[in-house]
């Protein structure tokens, strides 16, 4: 599994996916969606959500 972030134009935002193969094809799937960068922050109470999230 790895981190994989979406960036869009007022935010930025976090998820854990990984690659399965299927019928010979690589496909990305979502594992856990973190949430926003700001959601991230207020939430859980951290300054990086880009390290908070890689842990």
């Amino acid at each position: 599994m790895r981190l994989g972030w979406t960036t869009g134009k007022y935010s930025t935002t976090y998820r854990a996916v990984k690659t399965v193969r299927i019928n010979g094809k690589n496909k990305t799937q979502i594992v856990k969606s973190f949430g926003s960068e700001k959601y991230i922050r207020e939430t859980y109470g951290v300054s990086d959500a880009k390290a908070w999230a890689k842990e």
